[in-house]
């Protein structure tokens, strides 16, 4: 799949405030296995204050490297610089996270030969829930569904669920490329919409 532009009532740069949720709700996990023994194994987990690690985890051994971003309000991303021939690495991810407006959710993704993975983002109505919540609505496949998307604030124990894996083998398309991300940007207020036309206007009549 490839990358898509943001939508065009997004305001470049103006991310949305938007909190990522620690607990069952997040975690992430980058392995490489080889032909005769299995690497260790990072898991990322959420800290005891409720919030996800705010640093990058990597895996750099013999049969490559990856790094997996940390989440914060811009988004989230998985890139790898490198793999072997013989090398069998598996991706996952699982990013919950609540958002106090309307935003922009773009996202690029791509996976393994002869494997398989999907992106997939989901509404629930708790967090607190030990199950995680009822879901509301229906998944967003971002392998079917044409992006960006614009996504409604959450309400209370409301959260989004972003979903990502991707298992098979290496090498991937090409030496260094970024698996998959997800960015997110606020939807402007329709006041802010009008100023910013009122300022292309006198822009152009300062050219003219």
């Amino acid at each position: 799949m490839t990358a898509v532009a943001l939508a065009p009532t997004a305001l470049a740069g103006y991310y949305a405030n938007i909190t990522g949720l620690g607990g069952s709700q997040s975690y992430g996990f980058v392995g490489f296995h080889g032909t005769t023994n299995e690497d260790d194994l990072f898991v990322w987990d959420s800290s005891i204050s409720g919030s996800p690690v705010s640093g990058d985890m990597g895996l750099f051994n013999e049969y490559g490297g990856a790094v997996l971003s940390g989440f914060n309000a811009q988004g989230i991303g998985l890139y790898v610089s490198e793999l072997s021939g013989n090398a069998t690495p598996e991706f996952s991810m699982q990013q919950g996270f609540q958002s106090s407006e309307d935003f922009v959710m773009t996202w690029h993704s791509t996976y393994l030969t002869n494997g398989g993975g999907f992106l997939r983002l989901a509404k629930f109505d708790d967090y607190t829930a030990s199950n995680g919540g009822n879901q509301i609505g229906s998944t967003i496949d971002c392998a079917t569904t044409p992006g960006p998307v614009t996504l409604g604030a959450t309400v209370g124990t409301e959260y989004y669920k972003l979903f990502y894996a991707s298992w098979g083998s290496g090498p991937v398309l090409q030496p260094g490329i970024w698996m998959m991300n997800a960015s997110f940007v606020a939807v402007p207020a329709p006041g802010a919409l009008a100023l910013l036309g009122v300022v292309g206007l006198a822009g152009r009549r300062r050219r003219s």
